[in-house]
């Protein structure tokens, strides 16, 4: 057994497009075209366990693959599972697929075993006849694979991977079935086209174990250490585009949003982030070794870009309301913080084409997780019962500030606030999704509900950019 804790995994949807070669006249039977889809998406936890248990929806098929897995590699104890999201079934949407592999990854990590997408598939029985679900599992994108020869066991091949466009699978997310479970789901919820689902009075994950949750998975680069990179999305190796998402804790707890657009654009993503350390000149307002320690770091990522020329786009982010900087002689702590944002782009090197600042999320009060375990007790909404006026939820963000001042060729904002806060209030569940773990930093979960909208006004700022405008 592993002494490994929880281990998280996420998985997109993916479309069937049809079968090249039902018969196999061309000597392979069946082969076909498909895409993964950023949403909805599976998002499974798993911890080491003596038996094999599962709590969630399809947690029936979760220990079905978990069991068929050890047994697979003749492997004795269990795992205790929990769903936190699921890709509905019997829409299309390879939900089988998606949880078999994503359970054999999970299991993969705590045993210590090969990942590989194809020994996964292998060892929980899936990609018997389609391998589109098991390619999209591994590469996201539009996918081509050339089906299998009659008799062999092996995974059939793939023989072309595409980028494909968010908009794409925005439009393919429109065509599932209305009745769909999870369609109105986290920052779903606040779309127009839920408008009218019945509030959630369920909160996942619950406040007190959304403490205990860390980041989106995300790969650590191997010798990469100042400063530390890990990876997400798509291998490099098959990649459209390299992208880096850099700054804060503030800028981590976006990844998980982020991972999904990355997918669904072939994008090999980078993460660089340091703690208490937002990615700006401004003398951090920090003690001791923290302060050298930042500064330290900001000048190894500052290295770093200059010597990976691939990165095209840097998507920053960062604490809202300027504070924990030292103020500048004759400038406020907002005014300093926002000329350091300024300075630091500056340093950029010429490689990177393009600057994406995400505005920062609402704050909310200490008591809130009170608040909302007090509401789902008794059965109200704990999203409207424990809800922030959004003047006093949302701070000014300097980064944002900031931006205004750079050429829009290269720099653009992106503000998903609407999905977190109405005009006059800020949610603290929206969709039956816990929107933050402490008073500032998102969930796991919430962000990567937010993956989809995330894609589209990413699109929208690539051509603002193309544009000038």
């Amino acid at each position: 057994m592993s002494d490994r804790g929880s281990v998280f995994v996420e998985a997109p949807a993916r479309l069937h497009f049809g079968v090249l070669d039902l018969r196999g006249r061309l000597g392979r039977c069946f082969g076909g075209l498909g895409a993964a889809i950023p949403s909805p998406s599976l998002l499974l936890e798993a911890s080491p366990a003596p038996r094999v248990s599962a709590e969630g929806p399809d947690a029936d098929r979760a220990i079905e693959f978990a069991t068929r897995f050890l047994a697979f590699h003749q492997l004795s104890g269990g795992v205790h599972l929990v769903l936190h999201r699921t890709i509905p079934s019997h829409a299309g949407l390879g939900s089988g697929t998606q949880l078999g592999l994503a359970v054999g990854r999970a299991l993969a990590e705590l045993r210590g075993l090969p990942t590989e997408t194809v020994e996964l598939a292998r060892a929980t029985g899936r990609g018997k006849r389609s391998a589109i679900g098991t390619w999209t599992f591994a590469l996201g994108g539009f996918i081509v694979e050339g089906g299998r020869r009659p008799g062999s066991e092996k995974i059939a091949p793939l023989l072309a991977r595409f980028a494909i466009p968010l908009t794409l699978a925005v439009l393919a997310l429109t065509a599932a079935p209305a009745q769909a479970r999870d369609a109105c789901f986290g920052a779903a919820a606040r779309d127009p086209q839920c408008a009218g689902a019945s509030a959630s009075r369920s909160v996942s994950p619950s406040p007190a174990k959304a403490r205990t949750l860390p980041n989106s998975p995300c790969a650590p680069v191997p010798g990469q250490q100042d400063p530390p990179v890990c990876s997400f999305g798509v291998p490099e190796a098959n990649a459209t585009d390299t992208v880096a998402l850099v700054g804060d804790s503030h800028a981590g707890h976006w990844r998980a949003a982020l991972a999904q657009v990355a997918i669904a654009k072939g994008w090999h993503g980078l993460s660089i982030t340091h703690t208490s350390c937002p990615f700006q000149m401004a003398v951090r307002d920090l003690q001791g070794g923290r302060r050298s320690s930042c500064v330290g770091w900001k000048w190894d990522v500052f290295t770093w870009f200059a010597m990976h020329p691939e990165v095209t786009t840097v998507f920053v982010a960062g604490l809202t309301g300027g504070s924990g900087v030292v103020a500048a002689p004759g400038k406020t702590v907002f005014q300093t913080s926002m000329q350091g944002y300024l300075d630091a782009w500056s340093n950029f090197p010429d490689t990177v084409k393009r600057i994406v600042v995400i505005r920062d999320t609402p704050k909310f009060l200490h008591d809130t997780d009170t608040c909302i375990e007090r509401a789902v007790k008794r059965r109200k909404d704990p999203g409207t019962a424990c809800a922030r006026p959004s003047k006093d939820a949302l701070d000014p963000d300097p980064a944002i500030a900031a931006a205004a001042k750079m050429p829009r060729n290269r720099m653009q904002t992106v503000d998903l606030t609407r999905y977190f806060c109405s005009a006059a209030r800020c949610f603290p569940v929206v969709g039956g999704a816990l929107v933050l773990r402490d008073t500032t930093h998102m969930t796991g979960v919430f962000s990567a509900s937010l993956g989809t909208f995330l894609g589209s006004a990413v699109d929208a700022a690539f051509a603002r950019m193309n544009q000038g405008s």
